[in-house]
């Protein structure tokens, strides 16, 4: 009866732990179930014996633990984001041992798909796979239940299971080539993968509808490949409600997996390492927190998306209730941008509207005055000062042709030479109490929908040296990095004008058939 039971769930527990209890007590049992005890189904106590991940039960806490809440997710690209000896590398060998074996001990997902094509990536074989992967994969796999294959330099490059499911072996060492060509059930990354890789591996999954885990520590070493793609394209996708079925991210702290809180690090030496890594920002935010650093060295770290994005766009065409500024930051081949703000009568500011694109001046122009006849004309627009160079055959210039199109321009002072828009944006996305609100306001928002100027705000970083030395023996670079801050430009340009609300009978625009526009500024002198 108990044989049975078990044929019709493999992994019922319950009924394979009294089945143990049967044999070790001298029971006798016929061959049939010796059979199945010495076979796969041994998996399931195998696990039991061999794999529990830090649970933080010894603490009273009534929920799982954050290792066997990944487990349990399943979605497209699920994360485990931790800190060093946080056991996320161990969750995920387990992972894809589990996946291969079809084991049901988290979800019924594998066990449904068994035989599978699995692979693994780390970024080397000396060390990654030699010394930490394949080690973790020996400890959790039932003995005899898998046979493993090495490739001319003598590294297991291949574990083939006695279900018939595959693990393959690669490293980011290896050519973009390589990655190609097989289709795969799941796919694992052991730290963060340079971005050609990951793109090629994660092609793999299509035909098969497959799914990818990852487990990485976010710190790059000097000389190493960028990994802020990874916060940029996953880690923040992962907090839209609409992704929770495609993306899962969980951050581990190595406090996570101490003894006392029901993991396997002995506290004191916890203690230890953590002190040693407290005399550096960037090491203790990665190595202890599992956190991302490549954002530590913000310009504005103020921005919170829960405090500064405007969920709801509204009207801000009524110039008497609004005053509008723009600014424009053009390149001959990097992408041109266009931002607008606007302040009300009480100080607020708003950024409602962004373009950015790559292309000509009159296409640019053309797209201008598609959104201002929505938000109305902004009573100036400021242009980088450098678009006044002129053309020594033609005599022309930026600034001439915008007005060649209508798009009239005040040419805007270099913040590079005098960077008091950067002080100035930090004091308005301050959050303050104020006579209308006893929670403190920013006297900045961004409209949602200005995605790229948000993106561009949040990632605006100081420059930094390239070497740890450097580092130590100089003061740091006054200077924000120039990379993808045209937007930050144009915010920079209205901020150093000191943006303000101006009574409508001063906001004047060329609309006003009482103001003379000069063709090349667009900002002249009243005919009263």
């Amino acid at each position: 009866m108990l044989l049975q039971k078990i044929k019709k769930n493999l992994y019922d527990y319950d009924s394979w732990l009294e089945l143990h209890s049967v044999v070790n007590a001298g029971f006798e049992v016929s061959d049939q179930m010796m059979e199945y005890i010495k076979g796969g189904l041994y998996t399931c106590l195998w696990e039991f014996q061999h794999y529990k991940p830090p649970s933080p039960r010894n603490l009273g806490i009534d929920q799982d633990g954050k290792h066997e809440i990944w487990h349990k997710v399943m979605c497209f690209i699920k994360v485990i984001c931790g800190g060093n000896r946080s056991a996320k590398t161990c969750c995920l060998c387990a992972e894809g041992t589990m996946a291969c074996l079809g084991s049901r001990r988290f979800t019924n997902y594998w066990h449904e798909r068994t035989p599978i094509i699995a692979r693994l990536v780390a970024p080397d074989y000396p060390n990654s796979m030699t010394k930490a992967i394949v080690p973790t994969i020996e400890k959790f796999a039932p003995p005899n239940s898998y046979e493993m294959k090495k490739n001319g330099q003598g590294h297991v490059n291949l574990i083939t299971f006695s279900n018939a499911s595959q693990l393959q072996l690669m490293t980011y060492e290896q050519t973009v080539m390589k990655h190609a060509s097989v289709s795969l059930d799941w796919l694992g990354f052991d730290e963060p993968p340079p971005k050609n890789i990951f793109n090629e591996n994660m092609a793999r999954l299509i035909d098969r509808n497959g799914v990818c885990a990852m487990a990485l520590t976010p710190i790059k070493e000097d000389g190493g490949y960028p990994i802020g793609w990874i916060y940029d394209e996953i880690y923040e996708e992962s907090l839209k409600l609409e992704n929770n079925k495609k993306y899962f991210w969980v951050n581990i702290d190595i406090e996570d997996n101490r003894k006392s809180r029901g993991g396997y690090l002995n506290d004191e030496s916890v203690d230890r390492q953590i002190e040693e890594w407290r005399k550096d920002e960037t090491t203790y935010t990665a190595r202890k927190k599992g956190e991302f650093t490549h954002l530590i060295g913000r310009v504005w770290k103020e921005l919170d998306h829960s405090v500064h994005i405007e969920e709801n766009s509204f009207d801000v065409s009524d110039r008497q209730k609004f005053t509008r500024y723009a600014a424009i930051d053009v390149h001959p081949r990097n992408p041109m941008a266009y931002v607008a703000w606007a302040v009300d009568q009480n100080g607020f500011g708003w950024i409602y509207d962004e373009i950015y694109k790559v292309g000509r001046i009159k296409g640019l122009c053309e797209l201008i005055h598609e959104h201002e006849k929505m938000y109305g004309l902004p009573f100036v627009r400021f242009i980088d000062e450098t678009a006044d160079a002129k053309n020594e055959l033609t005599g022309m210039n930026v600034y001439r042709e915008f007005g060649k199109y209508k798009v009239f321009c005040r040419k805007a002072s270099n913040h590079n030479k005098f960077p008091y828009g950067i002080p100035k944006v930090r004091e308005l996305l301050h959050p303050e109490k104020t006579n209308f609100s006893d929670i403190p306001i920013p006297n900045l928002k961004i409209f949602r929908k200005c995605t790229r100027t948000w993106y561009q705000m949040t990632h605006y970083v100081w420059d930094e040296f390239q070497t740890a030395r450097s580092r130590s023996e100089n003061n740091p670079r006054e200077k924000p990095r120039k990379k993808d801050d045209h937007c930050v430009d144009c915010v920079l340009y209205i901020a150093e004008n000191n943006p303000r609300y101006i009574s409508p009978h001063l906001n004047r625009t060329k609309e006003d058939e009482n103001i003379y526009v000069d063709e090349v500024t667009g900002y002249v002198s009243s005919r009263e």
